[in-house]
């Protein structure tokens, strides 16, 4: 009977691991297999094993522009257990990140890295090998495309070419972000050409867009986290759970440590004071926060048609020390929306508009009718046909070629940035 149970067993792993090879990569019902033998440890390792043997190996004459990460076994063992406890929560959280140490080779130089697991939500992690990496180079004193902290991960995570565009829009703007680009990842030999690597928060991406040292701030959402039966919710959903963490999550900054910044503790305590006292309602907007930069952000935001990285869990403020005032710092916009789809609550809301208790920090943001007219005001400078496509023609014209070079299927939805900048002129002539 138990032989019969146990060949039972193997003819169905079997047919589930051919229906998954038969699907088409990026189908939602082969995510869904995915997801379910992962929580298996048994088909995991299984899935994981058939995935390896698929994937393509790494060609040696032929390394160039080649992110190849080589980590030895104890080191997969230890991120394997994390992957495996994450699918059993739902959930990747700070306090199941080791890190483990690895070797970096890019263009035939090799870097002592150290590298865990990132991404909290499971599509970083839930595939066989496809993960998402941190990535920190040992020595301070080198960097990689000037970047010293850094997250390697599919294309997809990112919208393929949708953060690639955004940045382009907010670094036209003088808006910090991060740096973003789209690389082949090898792993242990094996290689895969849709990943992109992007800047994580460090002095780095200040140097690059010309601000003095100055720490980089967030709300610590843990409570959120720990709150969610992340098993069967499988992304966020900003509900009054979600909300009623603005008021009392902590704030925290990035702890720059390989730098001499000597003014970092003091101006980490102005900042986070800073915005503790705007939630709390003590300090208005502008005594807070570069309405201009702020402006622009959410103008951006809005002509892609996504407030996604304005969300409390996504947002990273950098203080200026020199002018003593928070700038936001845009990334993971993911995906664009049509804004003539908007609905007060979508991610793709204006959020001058919104008004549902949802948003709790933009509401108040906006409030005050000086953040609302510095908002409008670039929207109205920023949304034009000709100037937009003048920044973006170029980045289009070089993700078209990535998208042949890497087979990569995704549509291109660039019309929805001209359906989005007509729907904002009509919006805007409205209040006229």
């Amino acid at each position: 009977m138990k032989k019969a149970i146990v060949f039972s067993l193997i003819l169905l792993t079997i047919l589930l691991v051919v229906v998954w090879i038969s699907l088409p990569k990026g189908s939602s019902h082969r995510d869904t297999i995915t997801y379910n033998m992962n929580r298996n440890p048994v088909l995991s390792n299984l899935l994981s094993g058939v995935a390896r043997m698929m994937a393509e190996d790494l060609d040696e004459n032929n390394l160039a522009g080649v992110f190849h990460l080589e980590i030895n076994d104890k080191g997969m063992k230890t991120l394997q257990k994390c992957r495996e406890k994450a699918i059993e929560r739902g959930i990747l959280t700070d306090d199941n990140q080791p890190y483990v140490k690895a070797k970096l080779t890019l263009n035939n130089t090799e870097y002592k890295v150290k590298v865990k697991l990132k991404g909290m939500m499971n599509s970083h992690w839930s595939r066989p090998i496809k993960w998402s990496f941190r990535i920190v180079l040992k020595d301070s004193t080198q960097s990689i495309n000037g970047m010293r902290v850094f997250s390697i991960q599919l294309s997809a995570q990112r919208g393929f070419y949708v953060d690639y565009y955004y940045g382009a829009l907010l670094n036209s703007a003088d808006v910090l972000n991060l740096q973003y680009d789209f690389i082949k990842f090898g792993l242990n030999g094996k290689v895969f050409p849709r990943y992109c690597v992007e800047e994580f928060f460090d002095s780095p991406l200040l140097v690059r867009q010309n601000r003095p040292p100055g720490p980089i701030v967030k709300f610590v959402y843990d409570e959120y986290w720990e709150s969610v039966d992340w098993k069967n919710q499988d992304q966020v959903v900003i509900d009054a759970a979600y909300q009623k963490n603005y008021h009392s999550a902590p704030l925290k900054s990035y702890n720059f440590k390989t730098d001499k910044y000597k003014d970092w503790n003091t101006d980490s305590k102005i900042a986070i004071n800073k915005l503790d006292s705007f939630r709390r309602g003590e300090l208005t907007a502008i005594e807070v926060f570069d309405l201009n930069k702020m402006g622009k952000f959410f103008a951006i935001n809005t002509i892609m048609g996504n407030q996604h990285p304005a969300l409390l869990t996504n947002f990273r403020f950098y203080f200026n020390p020199q002018n003593q005032l928070l700038e936001p710092i845009g990334y993971d916009m993911g995906r664009m929306n049509l804004l003539k789809n908007a609905k007060s609550g979508d991610e793709n809301h204006w959020p001058h508009d919104s008004n549902n208790g949802l948003y709790l920090f933009s509401e108040q943001l906006f409030s005050g009718s000086t953040m609302r007219t510095s908002y409008l005001n670039q929207l109205d400078l920023l949304a034009n046909h000709e100037k937009i496509n003048a920044i973006l023609k170029p980045y289009h014209e070089e993700y078209l070629k990535t998208k042949a070079l890497y087979n990569i299927t995704c549509p291109d939805n660039y019309y929805m940035i001209d359906e989005n900048i007509d729907e904002i002129r009509s919006k805007l002539s409205s209040y006229n």
